[in-house]
């Protein structure tokens, strides 16, 4: 599960310039579920709200009614996995020992933000200056934290965060996070294929791909392996190198064994004084474990050849809200 709150997609457009469309359009194939935190919001959803779940996400996709319906049925909010809602925004206000802000390295995080908010917005307006710090500082201690109590109390989860996110928690508590969101980035990079520029109905049927859930536990894998990765450099290089490889290998477990094929046709045919051939259903049999094998060994690869088929324009719609 995706934990995101409209901070983060904030954040997200103003870190990359991207919409977060695109953004959701990612997480919604990395994650099975997306998990919408509404800080900043009050209450959404009820019948008396100004603010219901798919008004606020209509805002971000600007995309048809089919489109959003499949969307809002992805995003869950905090109330309608949390019975005890209130006890979460309870911790997320007395818990300091995951807050960056207030923590005891809360000199640090400030000072991360102060060089990153002179360096993007400049120092010659020092009120434009003083808001966007203001702003990020609460912003981002926000999302982290609730992101570490959000994984307290349900256990495996990912925070939907930015590089910002990211470089924050490294500067100020020297702890590299595992971020899926930084692995699909260097795919991209890559050239492997990108979600974000795939149509809403592309996202959709890759969902349903049989290969999906060998994917995401490959990305989660890869999460790992970047979080123990040196650099960002480094973890590149292995994954072309890791991907390169699993073509070649696919290609040699898939070639065909004449000899055994040969056999197996010949055995299948032979009359047996049985009403099933036993040889025929042996290689059946063989034929389906070893189907399995492929797909849990490759799963995730065919699993991308499919998303960069549809991410073709000739082959699929990619307009971009």
């Amino acid at each position: 599960m995706g934990v995101f709150s409209p901070f983060t997609l904030e954040l997200y457009l103003n870190v990359t310039g991207e919409s977060p469309n695109r953004f959701l359009k990612r997480a919604s194939v990395i994650f099975e579920r997306l998990l919408l935190f509404p800080l900043g919001l009050g209450d959404m959803g009820g019948p008396h709200e100004l603010i219901s779940k798919e008004r606020y996400l209509s805002a971000f996709t600007k995309d048809c009614s089919t489109d959003l319906n499949n969307l809002c049925k992805i995003v869950i909010l905090d109330k309608d996995l949390i019975d005890n809602v209130e006890s979460i925004y309870e911790e997320l206000n007395t818990h300091e020992d995951c807050d960056l802000w207030m923590g005891t390295e809360g000199d640090k995080y400030i000072k991360f933000i102060e060089n990153y908010v002179n360096m993007s917005v400049g120092q010659n307006d020092l009120i434009e200056n003083w808001e966007a710090q203001k702003r990020l500082i609460g912003n981002i201690d926000a999302d982290c934290k609730l992101f570490k109590v959000i994984q307290r109390n349900f256990g495996e989860c990912s925070g939907l965060f930015t590089e910002l996110h990211e470089g924050a928690l490294l500067y100020t508590l020297s702890e590299r996070i595992g971020n899926l969101a930084n692995v699909v980035t260097t795919l991209s990079n890559l050239s492997t294929f990108d979600f974000g520029d795939l149509s809403w109905a592309d996202i959709f049927n890759l969902r349903k791909s049989e290969f999906v859930k060998e994917f995401r536990h490959r990305l989660a894998q890869w999460a790992l392996d970047y979080a123990a990765s040196p650099d960002s450099v480094s973890f590149q290089r292995e994954l072309t190198t890791f991907i390169t490889e699993a073509k070649f290998d696919l290609i040699g477990d898939t070639a065909p064994k004449t000899r055994e094929t040969v056999l197996s046709g010949i055995g299948g045919n032979i009359p047996f004084p049985f009403l099933v051939n036993p040889i025929g259903v042996y290689s059946s049999i063989q034929s389906i474990r070893h189907a399995h094998t492929l797909k849990n060994k490759y799963g995730w690869l065919f699993f991308i050849q499919r998303a960069r088929h549809a991410s073709k324009p000739n082959d699929s719609s990619v307009n971009d809200v």
